[in-house]
């Protein structure tokens, strides 16, 4: 008899944020299989496995798709063409097999016709049982044309539980700021009025005032390799060596956890180098360059920390204030446990359902 819940994850992306989220997705599933073993509410213990939801191997896939029972797509964006005709592939099985999505990032950034209807597509199988987002709550039930079997939430991204998926805690002693780049054009590409020189001027500023300011500081980036390069420019047209100033370009997930826990603070672009902070207990500040960002702020109550106004953006004292701000004043955590616990019980669904 099948008994595996199969998580389909973009696990091979150098954006290691997505990585992240399929490992944190698993630790999760697997934390309530043994709370359930141990109660005894389980009758023969469920397997889950993760792979590639880009797997080209035929056999791979069918192999995958006859042993499981349930497949979780743990997280992350769902606005790529790539993505859902990926989905759409898997959903052509005739196999009796329940599907859910978790923590799906719809917004309406680069939407068309044509990824509407793939959205809507994947979305209303009749396979389908938990939809979840962390994006855009109104238009994620937009797409729904019929209640499934568990109520549609808005959740965190499951990589808030990173710190504990990888056994790693902040460094208490740390002194240093974490300043997180993403590749300049991300700016201009999301809002045209945002031009690539003013991304460098904002990062350099950036980079002199918190020198200025006489903090410990480094530069990282979430594992492409476009970030990882800009990095290195900008110390190099500021003139600051890359052994004190820039981390090493992690290659896998645990590596780029383990680099931000070393930090005292951070001041991120990249949506999971702040959902990395959050779950470290380590302020940060965002740039925000997607709106997939504003929901995960307004569910930790910091949307104060997550910068949208291209004005404040600009102003590297104003993102310096807010860090030191965010510093003192930490998290409120009885509102961050109280989301993980609604994160929580949507996958206790995918667990419990017969």
């Amino acid at each position: 008899m099948k008994n595996q819940i199969l998580i389909l994850g973009r696990i091979k992306d150098s954006n290691l944020g997505d990585v992240i989220i399929a490992d944190s997705c698993e630790y999760i599933l697997n934390k309530i299989i043994d709370e359930r073993n141990s109660k005894r509410l389980v009758g023969r213990i469920p397997h889950v496995n993760v792979s590639n939801v880009y797997e080209k191997n035929v056999e791979d896939i069918y192999k995958n798709l006859t042993e499981s029972d349930k497949i979780v797509y743990p997280g992350g964006g769902v606005n790529s063409m790539k993505f859902t005709d990926a989905v759409k592939r898997r959903m052509r099985t005739k196999l009796p097999i329940r599907f859910y999505f978790n923590a799906i990032g719809v917004h309406s950034t680069k939407m068309n016709d044509k990824l509407a209807r793939n959205i809507s597509f994947v979305l209303n199988d009749k396979r389908v049982r938990q939809v979840t987002t962390r994006g855009d709550f109104e238009m994620t039930k937009a797409y729904l044309k019929e209640e499934k079997a568990y109520e549609t939430q808005w959740i965190l991204d499951p990589a808030i539980w990173s710190g504990e998926a990888y056994g790693i805690t902040k460094d208490t002693s740390s002194k240093t700021i974490g300043i997180g780049l993403i590749r300049p054009e991300i700016f201009y590409e999301q809002d045209k009025s945002f031009s690539v020189e003013e991304v460098h001027s904002m990062y350099k500023q950036l980079i002199s005032q918190v020198e200025e300011k006489g903090f410990n500081w480094k530069l990282f980036c979430n594992g492409t390799e476009r970030d990882y390069e800009f990095a290195q420019e900008m110390l190099k047209e500021l003139g600051f060596g890359e052994g004190k100033h820039l981390v090493s370009r992690p290659k896998n997930p645990k590596a780029l956890v383990k680099d931000i826990s070393q930090f005292a603070g951070v001041i991120a672009a990249r949506f999971h180098a702040n959902i990395i902070s959050t779950a470290l207990d380590i302020p940060s500040v965002a740039l925000v360059w997607n709106e997939k960002m504003r929901g995960f702020s307004e569910l930790i109550g910091c949307k104060d920390r997550y910068i949208e106004d291209k004005t404040k953006m600009l102003d590297a004292s104003c993102l310096i204030k807010t860090l030191e701000k965010a510093m003192e004043e930490g998290y409120d955590h009885e509102l961050i446990d109280a989301a993980k616990k609604k994160t929580y019980v949507t996958l206790e669904n995918i667990v419990d359902d017969k």
